[in-house]
């Protein structure tokens, strides 16, 4: 029982946070990423004169975006499923202290980036 109500808990924060990350994403780093794949256009080199298999990529548009939201939603439920684990062995929780503990975990995750 305990077990479930944390893991919708951490479903539905990784819900939220994903597709608000996803919309940021969306508009401020993949026009970037557009740019720097314009650049990146080089053939791959045939060594061994077997001829070389393209790598697999998602297509622009809708299957590219939804792999996007796909890998933040995965990040993030990993992420809520941490902190909701840590809050649940810590005891006593509510709306304000998960609050808290979400903005110390972005905080100490931020200072390992820096």
């Amino acid at each position: 029982m305990y077990f479930r109500q944390t893991f919708l808990v951490a479903c539905l924060t990784a819900l939220v946070a994903s597709l608000g990350f996803s919309l940021y994403q969306f508009n401020f780093v993949n026009p970037l990423i557009f740019a720097a794949e314009f650049y990146e256009v080089a053939e791959p080199v045939d060594i061994q004169g077997v001829g070389q298999a393209e790598p697999w990529a998602p297509s622009d548009g809708i299957e590219r975006s939804f792999y996007t939201l796909l890998a933040n939603f995965l990040t993030s439920l990993a992420y809520g499923l941490l902190l909701a684990s840590a809050m649940v062995f810590r005891g006593n929780s509510s709306a304000l202290k998960g609050v808290v503990w979400g903005i110390a975990a972005y905080l100490s995750f931020l200072s390992r980036l820096v």
